[in-house]
């Protein structure tokens, strides 16, 4: 890879991480809608699956990369922003309003079940940096973890005695009736007899 990819490559992107561990990476420019099912695993019914609305505003070209969020709460429930500065109130934010989250500050969407998210600065770069073909290792053996199977190794599991040699496939077209050919026909009368 050339200096040039590389540098096209790197994003500046936000994390929202909660206090349950959950994540969602915010995209520049992308609006990204957080709720249940969506970012947020919860069976509150108070969180609506289209809460809030998110999008990470890209910074002006030549500037330091913007650490502001905006959003929109689209829910019908409240949601909660605490701010990183000591101070201030916790807000509580309704349906149409709007508004601005900095990296620190912290936003809840359940009033029941009150889990904190807080968003996060990341710069990173792009998977294909970090995954280079070159580097990639693979401990995988797909026979043991998939299940495939290797030609001429399908019959490994199953005891010797087991599987019959593929050559002598008479064993197939040995009689079972012991030299009497009227067995089937004899098996229907057995039947019928029981029917009456």
């Amino acid at each position: 890879m050339n200096t040039k990819s590389l540098c096209e490559s790197e994003e500046t992107t936000m994390e929202i991480e909660g206090e349950d561990g959950t994540k969602l990476f915010l995209k520049t420019g992308v609006k990204d809608v957080f709720g249940r099912g969506a970012g947020f695993n919860t069976e509150d019914l108070t969180v609506s699956r289209r809460h809030v609305s998110l999008v990470f505003k890209p910074a002006a070209a030549g500037t330091e990369p913007s650490d502001m969020v905006s959003f929109e709460v689209l829910g019908r429930n409240p949601v909660w922003i605490r701010a990183v500065e000591k101070g201030k109130k916790i807000q509580t934010l309704r349906k149409p309003e709007t508004g601005e989250i900095a990296t620190g500050d912290q936003f809840c969407v359940s009033g029941n079940h009150p889990i904190w998210f807080t968003l996060k600065r990341r710069d990173e770069v792009m998977e294909e940096r970090a995954l280079d073909h070159g580097e990639i290792e693979l401990n995988i053996d797909p026979v043991k973890e998939f299940g495939f199977l290797v030609i001429g190794k399908e019959f490994d599991q199953y005891p010797k005695s087991r599987v019959r040699d593929i050559k002598q496939w008479e064993w197939f077209l040995e009689d079972s009736t012991n030299g009497n050919s009227d067995g089937d026909e004899d098996g229907d009368k057995k039947g019928r007899k029981g029917l009456g």
